[in-house]
């Protein structure tokens, strides 16, 4: 039988960073009520309580996760929208399977090569997408710890490339990076005093 797959993204809103996928989809064997960690919503969750969930799903032998990663100069190239569904697909393109269904937080078809199903609020509602909602963020945040080691003056290991207070004084300060999103109206306004 075909497995199913659940999946959402992280980093649509901030000024800085990758776009990032997560999918994941159970063996048959898997039990919900294993997880000895809060799975919820990856917004609802501590740093510390995503990282321990982070944890088991990648290391349960019952689980298979994905990622599908879009950088900022290609979200650029792309504009958010397209971006948006070259990720959903590098996600679904490295699991090791086809997939009959796949099962999305959201309300914008990614247009994967299987049936799809839109759940708005799906993070919230959906066991699967909360699971896939944690691995895009844990990998997503660790991406923006490694390149604030770069950067430190973004202050990327607060506000993980948001549009924060902080954020913008720097921006002010020391103009953008290789990794900002130049298609993101604030940047644009930025780089017109640079």
């Amino acid at each position: 039988m075909q497995p199913l797959i659940y999946m959402d993204e992280a980093g649509c809103g901030p000024w800085a960073g990758p776009l990032v996928v997560g999918a994941v989809s159970f063996d048959s064997r898997f039990v919900k009520d294993d997880c000895p960690f809060k799975i919820d919503d990856s917004k609802k969750l501590s740093p510390l309580q995503r990282e321990k969930a982070y944890d088991f799903i990648v290391n349960h032998s019952q689980i298979n996760q994905g990622i599908g990663i879009v950088k900022p100069d290609e979200l650029d190239q792309l504009g958010l929208g397209k971006a948006l569904s070259v990720a959903f697909n590098r996600a679904y393109d490295s699991l090791p399977f086809r997939a009959l269904s796949a099962f999305v937080d959201g309300i914008r078809d990614p247009k994967l090569n299987c049936e799809t199903y839109l759940i708005k609020g799906g993070d919230k509602l959906c066991y699967g997408i909360s699971m896939a909602s944690i691995i895009a963020k844990v990998t997503r945040d660790r991406m923006m710890l490694d390149l604030h080691e770069q950067f430190p003056m973004y202050k990327w290991d607060k506000n993980k490339g948001y549009g924060t207070q902080d954020h913008s004084a720097a921006l002010k300060e020391f103009g953008i990076s290789s990794y900002h999103r130049k298609s993101y109206k604030p940047i644009q306004e930025m780089m017109k005093f640079h």
